[in-house]
Parts: structure tokens; C-alpha cells; sequence
């Protein structure tokens, strides 16, 4: 960042120009070396004001669009996501670009959580009350991720089939920072053999 040199006051005008009178000049230097003063203290808050407003809503819910996902353990992934909007006129939804799952790093920073997949086990048995290695179950299917797409290797960014729209929720956590979660049933596929 550039220095700035230092505020020097312009000093006083004796006579006015219309309504930019000597007492309304006054409190124009004023107002301006205040702000000079207080520059960094002004933008920090501004930043941190903007990147508030872009990381959270006002709101508990709010309509978002999933946009991929990622392995964090076995049928169970974490989603990227953009807020949409809704078209009041011809039913259409519009991706937001300002509220996203995305951060300072990337677009994981504030992935959402399908609450549901919170309940599956290793075993098969998944929080929709399906049980993958039940005997009936068919082999050659497997749970997907909201959306579409399977893989089970952590860390794995999974692109989905579809991009289904989702009823986002926000939850503060206990040390104050924000968790984004939905509750959607997954789906199942596989090849009929």
C-alpha cells in the first residue's frame, strides 16, 4: 500500500462564495481530516463490511444451487453452492455471484453439509433409512451425491449430474462462525445387471 503524506490543512477562507461560507468551510476541513485520519480504520471496516455481506444473508434460508461436491468420507460429501434468485415473472431461477460457498481460498471455504448424509454409516446403511448392503439392495447400485455422481475417495471433487436447487440454511456455531446446510435425500444408481 501507498503512504499517504501527511494532511495539511488548507487553511481558512475570510469570505464565502454563496452558501460555502467560512463556518461551512470549516466544517468541510474538518470533516475531510477526520477521514484522513481514520483512513485505514475506514477501509478496514469497509472490507470487512463487504466480505460479511458476501459470506452470509440476513436471512436463516434462502434458495442456493449446488454446484459440485467433494468426498469427505464414505457417502458423505460436502457441496459448493451459489444463492439464487427467482424470477418473479417467468419462473426462472439466476445464479448470484455474491453469495457462494466461496471464500479467500476457494470454493470449498464455506461448503454446505447435507444434514441426511450426517447419518450414514460404513456399513451401508445411509440417513434416508436405506440400507446398501442389505440383501435385497442391488449390488452394482450405489448412493450418489445430491445431484448426481459418486466416488469415495476423500478429497475427491465429485462434478454432478444435475445442479439441483436446494433450501440453504445458515447455523451459527459456538465460536461464532457460520455452517451452511440443506436436508435432501440422496439418490441411487448403478447398472442393472
Amino acid at each position: 500500500m501507498v503512504a499517504r503524506p501527511p494532511w495539511t490543512h488548507p487553511g481558512q477562507i475570510r469570505e464565502g462564495v454563496g452558501k460555502l461560507t467560512p463556518r461551512v468551510w470549516l466544517g468541510l476541513m474538518w470533516a475531510v481530516g477526520w477521514v484522513y485520519k481514520n483512513a485505514d480504520a475506514l477501509t478496514a471496516s469497509l472490507s470487512a463490511e463487504k466480505g460479511r455481506k458476501m459470506r452470509r444473508t440476513e436471512r436463516d434460508m434462502f434458495p442456493a444451487r449446488l454446484q459440485k461436491a467433494k468426498v469427505f468420507a464414505e457417502d458423505k460429501y460436502i457441496y459448493s453452492w451459489k444463492r439464487v434468485d427467482l424470477s418473479a415473472t417467468d419462473y426462472t431461477v439466476t445464479e448470484d455471484t455474491i453469495l457462494t460457498s466461496t471464500g479467500d481460498i476457494d470454493e470449498w471455504d464455506y461448503a454446505a453439509l447435507n444434514l441426511l448424509e450426517q447419518s450414514n454409516v460404513a456399513d451401508g446403511k445411509v440417513g434416508s433409512g436405506v440400507d446398501q448392503g442389505g440383501a435385497a439392495f442391488p449390488n452394482n447400485f450405489h448412493m450418489q451425491a445430491i445431484g448426481g455422481g459418486k466416488n469415495d475417495v476423500a478429497g475427491t471433487e465429485v462434478t454432478l449430474g444435475v445442479k439441483p436447487c436446494v433450501i440453504m440454511f445458515t447455523h451459527r456455531n459456538s465460536d461464532n462462525s457460520i455452517r451452511y446446510f440443506f436436508c435432501s435425500a440422496n439418490g441411487f444408481d448403478g447398472t442393472c445387471i
